[in-house]
């Protein structure tokens, strides 16, 4: 690799990221600071970062293996690789372990490397038996609060609304890890909402870093490391709030069956539907795992979601357009 680089231990995946983008890799370092290291190991994974013009033409009749709203994954035998949009891409060696990000647009090339990095680092984590929840994860003073939305409902700017409280703590804003104690484990990055729309607008500090997603929409980010926003100890999950959207300027907060939680958990938890993490899965598997291995790890997501669900009060959060109202709604599940 040429240039600096950055060296990271995610629950056990080690990682070095470098190559002549410095932007690009300042952008990463300042994600992943959290799990900066300076041990000298080998890598399991190796990230390189160029700005070159995307040549996907190379590659030869490969067979797409996913197709999703902005990235389409190719697998060969060797390699897999991910198009985005034709203005990124990123290029897993799986003899070599090392993941080549290609492009000409540096927020798009940022994006592909945060999303590969952190989708092997959470496989690397359900590994050591902490299953990622597509929630967010806050800790107050009764413990663990796991707020399930759907990708683009707002936990983002709920996390950054939640730090601006000054009174809670920050677990994860988007995939914090439950054991199967029916703990939540920190998996913090740089928070990242949109500053576009009435619901991303004033929220949290103004002097964070803008990027633009891959789907073009400007991201402000914003550090958890910064002014005691982290909780850095395992915490036990108290409560589940199942999140629904709604036009109207109230929210409401009300108490709801555990039964009511089975079928988000499965969608979030065990099928892992809409998860953007998705791409770093298939990044570290060479190829698909055989039935009985997809059954197997099924059934272990599903007993550390059933133990988690015994140790947490259940609750349904009605969520209007008013951002100060849903925090106001939130709230007492964490004082």
């Amino acid at each position: 690799m040429s240039g600096d680089q950055r060296a990271f231990d995610i629950y056990g995946l080690t990682v070095s990221v470098g190559g002549s983008w410095e932007e690009v890799i300042r952008g990463i370092d300042l994600d992943f600071a959290w799990f900066r290291s300076e041990a000298q190991v080998e890598p399991k994974l190796m990230v390189e970062v160029e700005s070159d013009p995307v040549d996907l033409a190379r590659f030869g009749d490969v067979p797409a293996a996913s197709v999703g709203s902005t990235s389409v994954v190719y697998r060969s035998p060797t390699h897999t690789i991910t198009d985005y949009q034709g203005r990124a891409c990123s290029v897993m060696d799986h003899r070599r372990r090392r993941l080549s990000i290609l492009g000409e647009d540096p927020d798009l090339a940022y994006e592909a490397a945060h999303l590969a990095i952190k989708g092997a680092s959470l496989a690397q984590a359900e590994g050591r038996g902490l299953l990622p929840l597509h929630a967010l994860g806050l800790a107050g003073a009764q413990g663990a609060v796991a707020l399930l939305l759907p990708s683009g409902g707002g936990k983002s700017t709920m996390a950054a609304r939640a730090m601006a409280s000054g009174t809670v703590r920050l677990l994860s804003d988007d995939a914090p890890l439950l054991d199967v104690a029916g703990r939540l484990h920190p998996f913090p990055l740089r928070v990242g909402w949109m500053t576009s729309g009435d619901r991303g607008n004033g929220v949290g500090p103004s002097n964070g870093a803008e990027v633009r997603s891959i789907g073009g929409r400007l991201k402000r980010m914003m550090d958890p490391l910064d002014d005691g926003w982290l909780e850095p100890a395992p915490t036990p999950l108290r409560h589940i709030v199942l999140g629904k959207r709604t036009l109207g300027p109230r929210s409401t907060l009300r108490r709801a069956d555990r039964s009511r939680a089975v079928r988000p958990l499965l969608q979030e938890a065990v099928l892992r539907v809409g998860v953007g993490q998705g791409v770093g899965y298939v990044l570290v598997e060479r190829k698909a795992a055989p039935t009985l291995r997809k059954v197997g790890k099924l059934i272990r997501r599903m007993r550390i979601c059933a133990r988690g669900l015994r140790g947490a009060s259940v609750w349904e959060l009605t969520m209007g357009r008013d951002l100060e109202r849903c925090w106001e709604a939130l709230a007492p599940l964490l004082r």
